[in-house]
């Protein structure tokens, strides 16, 4: 599956990538990210995922995402991956982790794959 995460450059408490003042996740995007995908609520799930508009989301997704609730991400774990991209960690409420792949486009962190941390 594949998300969206949205930043913005005015926010504070900013996270820099490879010392890069522009590029950056706050604990308010991660945590509006984490609400938005296990809200349960299609509208709020397709917010934050990058899926074209007339794609279906499935019911499934959607259910198995809001099981993951409370879903954190750890931000002392935002890594420059190179290219406008980048990696950070969440867990979720059943203690699993996962690599979230993020892609920088047009100010905007769009969350591109999540595996299992290994």
């Amino acid at each position: 599956m594949i998300f969206h995460l949205t930043r913005s450059s005015a926010d504070s408490g900013q996270v820099p990538r490879s010392g890069t003042a522009t590029a950056s996740l706050t604990a308010q995007e991660a945590e509006s990210l984490a609400i938005r995908l296990t809200s349960g609520d299609v509208s709020a799930v397709r917010s934050v995922i990058t899926v074209s508009a007339g794609q279906d989301l499935d019911a499934a997704a959607i259910a198995g995402l809001a099981s993951l609730k409370p879903l954190t991400f750890d931000l002392a774990s935002f890594q420059d991956t190179g290219e406008s991209t980048s990696t950070v960690v969440a867990r979720s409420s059943d203690g699993a982790r996962w690599t979230v792949q993020l892609v920088l486009v047009d100010d905007a962190w769009k969350v591109s794959t999540t595996e299992p941390v290994r």
